[in-house]
């Protein structure tokens, strides 16, 4: 009887943590960011990595306070690649659930945007991608992110964090 329960416990613990899978190094699942110096770690379920073609979208939500980051690097491959149009992309959005908060987004590389008849644009930074396989990615970024068209708030964003993330189906926040 003992045994049996014991058996039973295990499989248990074996089969719980789907929403923190663990990395070839052994590590759980994880994006955190931080924005001008405030933290951020994405909900279990507000994270994602997904290979489109021959680009790698990661997402990471803060579903409770609906902050959301996305980038997107068009490689499938080790290396650093940089913030710039037609190459690595981030995109920071404070409080994406309802109102006005959902319009503003920070960008890097910017969206052009002309403001007093003056051309804006700008962003830059770079995002590591230090492991991938054909189950799990993991790496780091920076980005200094610009204001978008639609804010209210003007100024950059410092931005930066790491993510361990497995690539599998599933449904942000």
């Amino acid at each position: 009887m003992r045994v049996g329960i014991l058996m039973i416990a295990a499989l248990a613990a074996a089969c719980a943590g789907g929403d923190s899978p663990t990395s070839p190094s052994g590590q759980q699942e994880n994006f955190a960011w931080t924005v001008n110096g405030q933290s951020f770690t994405a909900s279990s379920n507000g994270r994602g990595a997904l290979r489109a073609g021959a680009v790698l979208s990661l997402t990471g939500g803060n579903c409770s306070a609906g902050a959301i980051i996305n980038l997107n690097v068009p490689s499938l491959a080790p290396g650093t690649y940089n913030v710039g149009p037609n190459a690595v992309n981030v995109t920071w959005t404070p409080d994406a659930r309802t109102g006005s908060a959902a319009n503003e987004a920070w960008h890097a590389p910017a969206i052009p945007r002309v403001v007093n008849n003056v051309l804006v644009a700008g962003g830059s930074g770079s995002v590591t991608i230090s492991s991938i396989s054909s189950e799990w990615v993991s790496g780091t970024f920076t980005a200094e992110a610009v204001a978008g068209p639609t804010n209210r708030e003007t100024g950059a964003r410092m931005i930066q964090g790491s993510f361990e993330l497995s690539f599998r189906e599933r449904t942000i926040c």
